[in-house]
């Protein structure tokens, strides 16, 4: 694994210590590249979701056109950790980063001239599913072959943190614009921000991966990854902790959010905007504070503890009708998140090797967001056929029943530092 010398380390004052990753240049250009990726993925996640409770107003459209954009992650992420342990990982990221630019202009194009319809959104939502998916393993691959073991836990949080901060400004942003220009307008301006992503992976400068062998066949490959995961009882056991979120936890909030924001707290598209941005403004404030304080122990047992804290919080947000205890429901929510998101990545890279980096990386994807669009259907059929209230209390029980059975009993996962 690529190593940086470390010499600012001695006289970084504590202030900037959360920052230090970013002393690195090519993890800086790959760093602006995901700011501008992923605030305009924030814009579009609000401005498609709404688009199509405005075309339908139907809560199960609403989640069939999120799982046309999440199940890519399932179909896809294994072959692209594969390619990237194999290939060029810049290269990926630039293929990921121009399908998703392609799809854009499509869906400006439909939207200016009045043609756009739900099933042209649900097949355009699959090609930007389908980009994330190609880049992803990749984007979480080149991170700590970028900056070393030294500095892996403080890059994994700015990786996320960016994350954090582009939900913070793409749903701002859209919320804003689809209210004074439209939702043809506020694709425009996505597109342009996706375009804005390009200069910075031209100029990454991405080391080869470390390790790697000529491969017999990418299933070889796959089953190599998988086998890495089964030798750790810690890791399958975050995986199927994972997974359980991704269904009950981002596949509820993604399906349920939009009709919240309209039926049942009546806030239109800014406040739903404002929702978005507050979950992301959470997981910012979560991601600082990580960043900030270094190094700590029992990492597995505070990822745990987030879990079912945040299990909480989905359970009050569910029965609140008082929009300003909404946004502070949300915005909590997003600061317990942030310790998930976080530990999970740091618990995973710190023990793979770089050669097997990408696969691992896309399991994490597929176990997280893959399953996700499995919790957009399910959340979208409850909140369809029983109410959001009912689809918003399944999802805090799930994932609250799940955090008690590892947090009650022995495990490794609990033990976790």
């Amino acid at each position: 694994m690529a190593t940086a010398p470390d010499t600012a380390a001695r006289t970084r004052t504590p202030r900037f210590e959360a920052l230090a990753a970013l002393e690195i240049r090519d993890f800086r250009w790959l760093w602006l590249n995901a700011l501008a990726f992923f605030i305009a993925r924030g814009m579009g996640f609000v401005a498609v979701s709404w688009l199509v409770q405005d075309l339908t107003e139907s809560p199960l459209m609403v989640g069939l056109v999120l799982f046309a954009q999440g199940i890519p992650l399932a179909l896809f992420s294994l072959p692209a950790g594969v390619w990237a342990d194999r290939f060029d990982r810049r290269g990926l990221l630039l293929i990921g980063q121009g399908a998703s630019i392609a799809a854009t202009a499509v869906l400006v194009t439909l939207v200016l001239t009045d043609a756009v319809a739900v099933w042209s959104v649900v097949v355009l939502a699959f090609v930007l599913g389908t980009s994330q998916a190609i880049g992803q393993p990749s984007r979480q691959a080149l991170v700590p072959a970028l900056v070393g073991p030294e500095r892996l836990m403080n890059a994994i949080v700015l990786n996320n943190m960016v994350m954090n901060l582009s939900f913070v400004i793409g749903p701002a942003i859209a919320g804003g614009l689809l209210a004074v220009i439209g939702f043809g307008g506020t694709f425009f301006v996505q597109l342009i921000i996706l375009a804005l992503g390009v200069p910075p992976l031209l100029a990454l400068r991405a080391p080869a991966v470390e390790g790697r062998t000529a491969r017999v066949s990418g299933i070889s490959d796959v089953r190599e990854g998988l086998a890495h995961i089964a030798a750790s009882p810690f890791i399958r056991s975050l995986f199927v902790v994972t997974a359980f979120t991704g269904i009950f936890f981002v596949g509820t909030y993604q399906a349920i959010l939009p009709v919240f924001a309209e039926d049942i707290l009546g806030v239109g598209e800014l406040g739903y905007g404002v929702l978005n941005a507050a979950f992301g403004l959470g997981m910012l404030s979560g991601s600082i504070y990580i960043a900030s304080r270094g190094e700590f122990a029992r990492k597995g047992e505070v990822l745990l503890r987030s879990l079912l804290f945040g299990s909480v919080i989905l359970l009050a947000f569910s029965f609140s009708r008082w929009y300003p205890l909404s946004v502070f429901l949300i915005l909590a929510w997003g600061f317990g998140a942030a310790f998930f998101m976080n530990l999970t990545i740091t618990l995973i890279q710190s023990s793979t090797p770089d050669q097997l980096m990408g696969r691992v990386m896309a399991v994490q994807a597929l176990a997280f967001f893959g399953v996700s669009p499995l919790g957009n259907l399910e959340a979208g059929l409850v909140a369809e056929l029983a109410s959001p209230v009912a689809a918003g209390v399944l999802g805090a029980a799930a994932v609250g029943v799940m955090t008690l059975f590892f947090l009650t009993r022995p495990s490794a996962l609990r033990e976790a530092t």
